[in-house]
């Protein structure tokens, strides 16, 4: 979420970034998703929207159809990608 391209107010995207904060992987579980945890080389090509591969991820378990979280290797929420059809797809970035 950037300023410059959104309609919402500061004190808004503020609290979005604030809350982005509070997600782990024990929450991500709890709310249906699955954790996944980039590699170095992974996040790289995550933060520039490359195609996701099963490689980027240090860990990949078995992944169906849900949602899954996304974590830097440092445990800072990413974001959220999916298995459709059986490619990774992006659902949305969290900006660094």
């Amino acid at each position: 979420v950037t300023e410059q391209n959104s309609s919402f107010d500061d004190d808004f995207l503020a609290e979005i970034r604030h809350k982005t904060h509070s997600m782990n992987p024990a929450l991500a579980v709890e709310c249906g998703c699955t954790p996944l945890v980039l590699t170095a080389f992974g996040a790289e090509r995550w933060y520039t929207g490359k195609p996701i591969q099963r490689g980027m991820f240090a860990f990949a378990p078995s992944v169906t159809d849900m949602p899954c979280a996304v974590f830097e290797p440092d445990g800072r929420f990413a974001g959220a990608c999916s298995l459709k059809e059986g490619r990774f797809r992006y659902d949305f970035v969290v900006p660094r």
